[in-house]
Protein backbone atom coordinates (compact mmCIF):
# COMPACT_ATOMS: atom_id res chain seq x y z
CA UNK A 1 0.00 0.00 0.00
CA UNK A 2 2.70 2.40 0.82
CA UNK A 3 4.78 1.60 -2.41
CA UNK A 4 1.05 2.50 -4.23
CA UNK A 5 1.18 5.89 -2.47
CA UNK A 6 4.87 6.71 -2.76
CA UNK A 7 5.53 5.71 -6.52
CA UNK A 8 1.93 4.91 -8.19
CA UNK A 9 -0.20 7.99 -6.51
CA UNK A 10 -0.26 11.26 -8.58
CA UNK A 11 -2.55 13.07 -5.89
CA UNK A 12 -0.13 12.66 -3.39
CA UNK A 13 2.01 14.72 -3.98
CA UNK A 14 -0.13 16.86 -5.11
CA UNK A 15 -2.00 16.92 -1.75
CA UNK A 16 1.27 17.41 0.10
CA UNK A 17 1.77 21.15 -1.69
CA UNK A 18 -1.21 22.05 -1.39
CA UNK A 19 -1.03 21.14 2.45
CA UNK A 20 2.49 23.09 2.98
CA UNK A 21 0.67 25.80 1.21
CA UNK A 22 -2.30 26.08 3.53
CA UNK A 23 0.27 25.41 6.21
CA UNK A 24 2.33 27.81 5.61
CA UNK A 25 -0.13 30.61 4.43
CA UNK A 26 -1.36 30.30 8.18
CA UNK A 27 0.99 29.11 10.64
CA UNK A 28 4.11 30.74 8.76
CA UNK A 29 2.49 34.26 8.68
CA UNK A 30 3.44 34.08 12.29
CA UNK A 31 7.46 33.25 11.64
CA UNK A 32 10.36 35.86 10.56
CA UNK A 33 9.92 36.43 6.76
CA UNK A 34 13.52 34.33 5.97
CA UNK A 35 12.20 31.31 7.81
CA UNK A 36 9.41 30.89 6.34
CA UNK A 37 11.19 31.17 2.89
CA UNK A 38 13.15 28.57 3.96
CA UNK A 39 10.53 26.39 4.98
CA UNK A 40 8.62 27.13 1.44
CA UNK A 41 11.19 26.13 -0.47
CA UNK A 42 12.21 23.39 1.43
CA UNK A 43 8.51 22.19 0.87
CA UNK A 44 8.60 22.65 -2.64
CA UNK A 45 11.79 20.49 -3.15
CA UNK A 46 10.31 17.89 -0.98
CA UNK A 47 7.22 17.60 -3.26
CA UNK A 48 9.71 18.22 -6.56
CA UNK A 49 11.69 15.19 -5.29
CA UNK A 50 8.18 13.12 -4.57
CA UNK A 51 6.90 13.97 -8.20
CA UNK A 52 10.83 13.02 -9.67
CA UNK A 53 10.39 9.93 -7.45
CA UNK A 54 7.31 8.60 -8.98
CA UNK A 55 8.32 9.26 -12.57
CA UNK A 56 11.76 7.49 -11.88
CA UNK A 57 10.13 4.19 -10.08
CA UNK A 58 8.19 2.04 -12.55
CA UNK A 59 6.51 -0.54 -10.04
CA UNK A 60 5.22 -4.03 -11.21
CA UNK A 61 1.92 -2.81 -11.00
CA UNK A 62 2.71 -0.20 -13.61
CA UNK A 63 4.49 -2.44 -15.94
CA UNK A 64 1.29 -4.85 -16.14
CA UNK A 65 -0.48 -1.60 -16.83
CA UNK A 66 1.43 -0.85 -19.50
CA UNK A 67 1.45 -3.87 -20.72
CA UNK A 68 -2.19 -4.22 -20.95
CA UNK A 69 -2.14 -0.65 -22.81
CA UNK A 70 0.36 -2.75 -25.58
CA UNK A 71 -2.54 -5.23 -25.53
CA UNK A 72 -5.63 -3.19 -26.27
CA UNK A 73 -3.46 -1.17 -28.93
CA UNK A 74 -2.38 -4.33 -30.45
CA UNK A 75 -5.91 -5.33 -30.84
CA UNK A 76 -7.39 -2.28 -32.04
CA UNK A 77 -4.56 -2.29 -34.87
CA UNK A 78 -5.35 -6.03 -35.35
CA UNK A 79 -1.29 -6.67 -35.26
CA UNK A 80 -1.15 -10.27 -33.99
CA UNK A 81 2.25 -10.50 -33.81
CA UNK A 82 2.36 -7.82 -30.92
CA UNK A 83 -0.51 -9.94 -28.91
CA UNK A 84 1.54 -12.70 -29.79
CA UNK A 85 4.66 -11.25 -28.01
CA UNK A 86 2.23 -10.27 -24.91
CA UNK A 87 1.10 -14.37 -24.75
CA UNK A 88 3.30 -16.74 -22.77
CA UNK A 89 4.48 -20.01 -24.57
CA UNK A 90 3.06 -21.70 -22.10
CA UNK A 91 -0.60 -20.13 -21.93
CA UNK A 92 -3.57 -21.87 -20.90
CA UNK A 93 -7.13 -21.30 -19.40
CA UNK A 94 -10.20 -23.33 -19.69
CA UNK A 95 -10.54 -23.29 -23.35
CA UNK A 96 -7.62 -22.28 -24.84
CA UNK A 97 -3.85 -23.16 -25.35
CA UNK A 98 -1.57 -20.60 -26.85
CA UNK A 99 -1.58 -21.92 -30.37
CA UNK A 100 -5.77 -22.69 -29.98
CA UNK A 101 -5.99 -19.09 -28.75
CA UNK A 102 -3.61 -17.08 -30.83
CA UNK A 103 -5.80 -19.75 -34.07
CA UNK A 104 -9.04 -17.96 -32.26
CA UNK A 105 -7.67 -13.80 -31.82
CA UNK A 106 -6.81 -13.92 -35.71
CA UNK A 107 -10.36 -15.37 -36.64
CA UNK A 108 -12.05 -12.83 -34.61
CA UNK A 109 -9.81 -9.81 -35.39
CA UNK A 110 -10.82 -10.81 -39.03
CA UNK A 111 -15.24 -10.36 -37.87
CA UNK A 112 -14.58 -7.99 -35.24
CA UNK A 113 -13.31 -4.59 -35.08
CA UNK A 114 -12.38 -2.86 -32.14
CA UNK A 115 -11.79 0.74 -31.40
CA UNK A 116 -11.58 3.59 -28.97
CA UNK A 117 -10.83 1.39 -25.83
CA UNK A 118 -11.18 2.79 -22.41
CA UNK A 119 -9.90 1.35 -19.63
CA UNK A 120 -12.11 2.78 -16.67
CA UNK A 121 -11.09 0.42 -13.77
CA UNK A 122 -8.20 -1.98 -12.95
CA UNK A 123 -6.83 -3.50 -10.31
CA UNK A 124 -3.20 -5.94 -10.57
CA UNK A 125 -1.66 -8.04 -7.71
CA UNK A 126 1.91 -8.86 -7.58
CA UNK A 127 3.30 -11.48 -5.85
CA UNK A 128 7.36 -12.15 -6.57
CA UNK A 129 6.71 -12.65 -10.82
CA UNK A 130 3.33 -14.08 -10.69
CA UNK A 131 0.27 -11.32 -10.91
CA UNK A 132 -3.48 -11.06 -11.75
CA UNK A 133 -5.17 -7.90 -13.33
CA UNK A 134 -9.03 -7.57 -13.50
CA UNK A 135 -10.16 -4.75 -15.50
CA UNK A 136 -12.91 -3.07 -17.23
CA UNK A 137 -13.53 -1.38 -20.22
CA UNK A 138 -15.86 0.45 -22.97
CA UNK A 139 -14.76 0.05 -26.54
CA UNK A 140 -16.70 0.82 -30.10
CA UNK A 141 -17.14 -2.67 -31.35
CA UNK A 142 -18.03 -3.46 -35.26
CA UNK A 143 -18.67 -7.03 -35.70
CA UNK A 144 -19.57 -8.35 -39.22
CA UNK A 145 -22.69 -10.48 -38.17
CA UNK A 146 -23.96 -8.58 -35.41
CA UNK A 147 -23.54 -4.89 -36.57
CA UNK A 148 -21.46 -1.41 -34.65
CA UNK A 149 -22.10 -0.21 -31.06
CA UNK A 150 -20.39 0.16 -27.68
CA UNK A 151 -19.48 -2.68 -25.48
CA UNK A 152 -18.18 -3.06 -21.99
CA UNK A 153 -16.59 -5.91 -20.35
CA UNK A 154 -14.63 -6.80 -17.54
CA UNK A 155 -11.52 -9.21 -17.30
CA UNK A 156 -9.19 -11.44 -15.63
CA UNK A 157 -5.95 -11.94 -16.50
CA UNK A 158 -3.05 -13.59 -15.22
CA UNK A 159 0.76 -12.91 -15.84
CA UNK A 160 4.59 -14.16 -15.28
CA UNK A 161 7.63 -12.24 -15.66
CA UNK A 162 10.21 -13.78 -18.05
CA UNK A 163 13.51 -12.37 -18.94
CA UNK A 164 11.61 -9.86 -21.18
CA UNK A 165 8.81 -8.38 -19.48
CA UNK A 166 5.19 -9.62 -18.09
CA UNK A 167 3.42 -12.42 -20.22
CA UNK A 168 -0.09 -13.46 -19.53
CA UNK A 169 -0.52 -17.01 -18.84
CA UNK A 170 -4.33 -17.34 -19.06
CA UNK A 171 -7.25 -14.57 -19.28
CA UNK A 172 -10.89 -15.11 -19.14
CA UNK A 173 -13.52 -12.82 -19.41
CA UNK A 174 -15.96 -12.51 -16.50
CA UNK A 175 -18.64 -10.30 -17.71
CA UNK A 176 -19.55 -8.78 -21.00
CA UNK A 177 -22.53 -5.90 -21.94
CA UNK A 178 -23.96 -6.54 -18.40
CA UNK A 179 -24.37 -9.84 -18.66
CA UNK A 180 -21.79 -12.79 -16.34
CA UNK A 181 -20.04 -14.71 -18.75
CA UNK A 182 -18.61 -17.98 -17.73
CA UNK A 183 -16.28 -18.65 -20.48
CA UNK A 184 -14.99 -17.98 -24.20
CA UNK A 185 -18.07 -19.27 -25.61
CA UNK A 186 -20.27 -16.83 -24.06
CA UNK A 187 -18.69 -14.19 -26.34
CA UNK A 188 -20.07 -15.76 -29.65
CA UNK A 189 -22.77 -13.92 -31.71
Amino acid sequence: MLSRLLFEALWFPCALAALGLVLLLFVGRRMEHARRGRLWIAWMLLTAGLFLLQKAVVTDREEIRAALGRLIQAVESEDTRAIGELIASDYSDETFDREALMSWVEGQLQQVRVDDTIVIRWDASVSDDRAELRFRAFAAIDHAQVGAGRASGEWLLRWKRDATGWRITSMRPVEFDGHAVDSWDDLRP
